[in-house]
């Protein structure tokens, strides 16, 4: 038994192994090696809207899901979390913070940046740049959650003893403490007034015009936002040049960064999310509205990723200045 979490994902694919162990003799030695070969030997695929449905109509909450040659059964229990207690966006009251602080704020606290970019944005690039540009899965891989917090609350604290702290660690400890400054937030570095252009624009299926009305949109947010964006962006960029030792093509950097500088605090349910997700206010069961949140949230997270993505191109072309 063993439990997963799932954020800003679509569908789920398992995959299960068995190890095989092979002994092989060595008449010179008279001694016997085992060897061990891992052999997959099942496929799970699922679409996670249509398996939340399934497990409301089991009577115990549980698919059953068997692999292609039926001789393996998986039995799965989905719960969903409303992003309320999962995802939030609180402004920190300590005047020292670094995370929690708004952009406007940090900028104005002393040595709180270097040219127009917070020093926590900076020193976590910098590490990335000069140690994590080949290294398989920046970004993607986690790193242990509690190291994690206590790193968070010590540049809350003492910002020079999180810096020192900060060089101690391994270089993904420095991408996922990039990751949560822009998540802690109290406003998305896109902002959550320019959030429905943003996604109306990318839903614009003439590239052409969807290009103008993205830069005519960038254009519209605050030059301090601006700056900060292209300077991750061009860092991105640098990491995905590298894609073929570390696996981050642009198309992953988008998926890792888009709810992250996208999310708004709260849900905002837009004009062109399709019919179903017209019913969050609607009457009716507490499932039916879960899931129709869900769904709403989840393309929201698509469109989020679009949006990045596509500013990632833009700016790699020299087209976005």
């Amino acid at each position: 038994v063993f439990q997963v979490e799932l954020e800003y994902s679509l569908a789920f694919r398992l995959l299960i192994y068995r190890i095989d162990t092979t002994t092989k003799s060595n008449t010179a030695t008279s001694n016997n090696n085992n060897t061990q070969r891992a052999q997959c030997i099942g496929k799970f695929h699922r679409n996670i809207e249509t398996a939340l449905h399934e497990c409301e109509r089991d009577l115990n909450g549980i698919l059953t899901i068997e692999s292609p040659s039926s001789d393996l059964k998986l039995k799965i229990s989905l719960k969903y979390s409303k992003r309320e207690g999962t995802f939030k966006r609180q402004g920190s009251k300590r005047s020292l913070a670094v995370f929690g602080k708004s952009i406007e704020k940090l900028l104005s606290t002393p040595n709180g940046c270097i040219d127009g970019i917070p020093r926590i944005i900076l020193k976590c690039i910098e590490m990335v740049d000069d140690e994590g540009l080949k290294e398989t899965g920046i970004y993607r891989v986690c790193c242990v959650t509690s190291d994690l917090q206590k790193l968070r609350h010590q540049f809350d604290r003492n910002y020079h003893r999180g810096e020192e702290m900060l060089a101690e660690k391994n270089v993904h400890v420095a991408a996922n403490l990039l990751k949560l400054f822009f998540r802690e937030l109290p406003e998305p570095l896109f902002t959550s007034t320019l959030y429905t252009e943003f996604l109306n624009a990318i839903q614009l299926t003439d590239i052409d015009n969807q290009h103008i009305i993205l830069l005519k949109t960038l254009e519209s947010l605050h030059p301090d936002n601006r700056k900060i964006l292209f300077y991750l962006l061009d860092h991105l960029i640098r990491v995905s040049q590298y894609s073929d030792i570390n696996m981050m093509h642009l198309d992953n950097l988008a998926v890792v960064f888009g709810p992250t500088l996208m999310r708004p605090s709260k849900l905002i349910v837009t004009n062109h999310f399709s019919g179903s997700n017209q019913r969050l206010n609607s009457i009716g069961s507490n499932v039916q509205t879960d899931l129709d949140q869900m769904s709403s949230e989840l393309q929201g997270s698509m469109y989020q990723c679009q949006v990045v993505l596509a500013c990632l191109k833009l700016r790699r072309d020299g087209i976005l200045k």
